[in-house]
């Protein structure tokens, strides 16, 4: 069995996982678009993270046999953090003037911007393939973004929130190198946490009892998404589950027809295929998409007669 193959087989699980948490984002984003209209930014990122901080650190013991939080890397942390919670704030308020699927398809344009920025942050080599891919992947966004008729502001300020979620991953990447994937989420979700109750002074509003259960199930969303995508990242590599990803647009359109009944616009679906295939190129010629595939057809998501490979054959 060669190489390509035991990675496959190894990497499983983090697939598994990172389905269980495409299904709970796309639920946690709904919910967070329902609360909009009705409660302040700050108030639904205090909400989205506080009730991750106590079930993370809970979940330490299990996920490494003990609660590792010390760090000599404080100022990197809270910086995570800081730009994690910026971020937040800007598709909460982009996801308020827009509808769930074109705010999922602007999110898109990350791989675009991680690529831009692993240049001079991670030192990595971008060819003129990988260059052309975010060239189009923009003009994908563009597409979104409907020049030809006045530019929602609302768009840059989504662009903004995704191109602060990119700088996370790349500093992500850099925590990672010294830290366990889940104390640098502890931390991200703690620091989220304190500047969304600071913001509480400012931008609170009582709830309901029903509204009160809302938040509270907003926050418990939001905490089995990041537990399940943090176990993801431990059991394989962000560049192999990128292309599940593009998984959540088509639940977004779901939802935006069931419970809003707004159907796409060309614009949107058509932009949207331009991001995605750009995306897809990017983690191909990062070499990541060949092993995706393999784990994909072992688990018999092709065809039925997948799992009797031959060990001889080259891949």
């Amino acid at each position: 069995m060669n190489d390509t193959r035991i990675k496959a087989d190894k990497y499983t699980r983090g697939i598994g996982l990172m389905l269980f948490c495409e299904v709970f984002w796309i639920m946690t984003s709904a919910l967070t678009k329902h609360l909009t209209e009705f409660y302040p930014p700050f108030q639904l990122l205090f909400f989205r993270n506080i009730l991750t901080v106590p079930i993370l650190y809970f979940s330490l013991p299990v996920i490494y046999g003990s609660i590792p939080l010390r760090t000599n890397r404080s100022f990197l942390h809270v910086l995570h953090g800081f730009i994690g919670a910026v971020g937040m704030i800007c598709l909460i308020v982009g996801i308020n003037q827009t509808t769930l699927s074109e705010t999922v398809t602007i999110t898109y344009a990350a791989p675009l911007f991680i690529t831009v920025l692993s240049i001079p942050f991670l030192g990595e080599r971008v060819g003129f393939r990988r260059w052309s891919a975010v060239i189009v992947g923009f003009f994908g966004v563009l597409v979104v973004a409907r020049p030809d008729i006045e530019i929602d502001p609302i768009i840059f300020i989504l662009l903004f929130g995704t191109f602060c979620f990119s700088v996370t991953v790349i500093i992500r990447r850099f925590l990672s190198r010294t830290e366990k994937s889940a104390v640098i989420t502890f931390y991200f979700v703690l620091i989220g946490s304190f500047i969304g109750g600071v913001g509480l002074y400012w931008q609170w509003l009582t709830p309901s009892i029903i509204d009160f259960g809302l938040l509270i199930g907003l926050g418990l969303l939001a905490a089995v998404t990041q537990i399940s995508l943090t176990m993801a990242i431990k059991e394989t590599p962000v560049s192999i589950l990128s292309p599940l990803f593009y998984l959540s647009l088509s639940a977004a359109v779901v939802i935006d027809i069931v419970f809003w009944n707004i159907f796409p616009d060309i614009n949107t679906i058509f932009g949207a295929g331009i991001i995605i295939l750009a995306g897809l190129f990017i983690i191909y010629r990062e070499g990541n998409l060949k092993i995706f595939y393999i784990i994909m057809k072992k688990k018999n998501f092709f065809d039925k007669d997948s799992v009797n490979v031959d060990k001889n054959k080259k891949i």
